[in-house]
């Protein structure tokens, strides 16, 4: 595993997004490449910072109740399927027809 390949790994390393032997080949890299550690270190660093300096929004209720509204009607589901704040009912047994084919 060359330092190229480290660097084009280390977000997705970092967010244990690898496989765990992808994990520990950049691992035993790592203990061996001063230069690839710090690198990984400034990547770690730098993450830290935007996580803390940028929260994730959280979506208003009457922006959900939107969406899920504008949803149904799309999928021309009933008024019934959206009473439940947060959940949509995609009318399975409603004894609507799946498919145009079906009798």
């Amino acid at each position: 595993m060359t330092c190229r390949d480290i660097q084009a790994m280390s977000s997705n390393y970092l967010d244990g997004e690898l496989p765990e032997e992808l994990g520990d080949r950049i691992q035993r890299h790592l203990l061996r490449c001063a230069e690839c550690r710090e690198e990984m270190d400034s990547v770690k660093r730098a993450i830290e910072v935007l996580s803390a300096t940028h929260a994730s929004p959280t979506p208003s209720e009457p922006f959900l109740q939107a969406a899920l509204q504008r949803l149904a009607n799309e999928l021309d589901l009933d008024d019934a399927a959206t009473v439940i704040p947060g959940q949509l009912v995609l009318g399975i047994g409603s004894g609507r027809r799946l498919s145009p084919f079906e009798p």
